[in-house]
């Protein structure tokens, strides 16, 4: 029997670990995303990320920060279109699961047709569900 509830759990300290490599690498915002995921599944916080946070506390409530985004990272990247990151977020993995189960469960090709006909159902254009499919097969499929 599937215990989707622990695979689930499994997943999410899976993505803590994650989170704390970027936060090693540099990136500040992975505190908040570590934070999100201790929340969303009744998690503790793990060490690295409890002194992590404190530490960006600190720095706000010593007035050594001008803003949280000095200390935990600015939410979006400048530059950057919000309504396109939304459509990215919201379809990716609608892309991702239709091409992979044309693919798998019907022996259909991967390519531009498949990505246009994908498209068309989802409202996208192809060369943006390929660049979705894509990046969702790297982060869900592990080769």
């Amino acid at each position: 029997m599937i215990d989707a509830r622990a695979d689930m759990r499994r997943l999410a300290v899976e993505s803590l670990d994650r989170e704390r490599e970027h936060f090693e690498a540099g990136d500040p915002s992975a505190i908040m995303r570590a934070m999100r995921i201790c929340a969303d599944f009744d998690l503790s916080m793990p060490a690295w990320l409890a002194h992590a946070f404190i530490a960006a506390s600190d720095q706000v409530n010593a007035h050594k920060a001008k803003s949280w985004d000095d200390v935990l990272g600015a939410p979006h990247p400048k530059g950057k279109h919000l309504a396109a990151m939304r459509k990215k977020r919201d379809k990716g993995f609608a892309a991702w699961l239709a091409v992979t189960v044309a693919h798998e469960q019907h022996g259909r090709p991967i390519g531009e047709a498949l990505f246009a006909e994908v498209g068309k159902e989802l409202a996208l254009n192809k060369t943006l569900v390929s660049e979705l499919y894509y990046e969702r097969k790297a982060k869900y499929e592990k080769t």
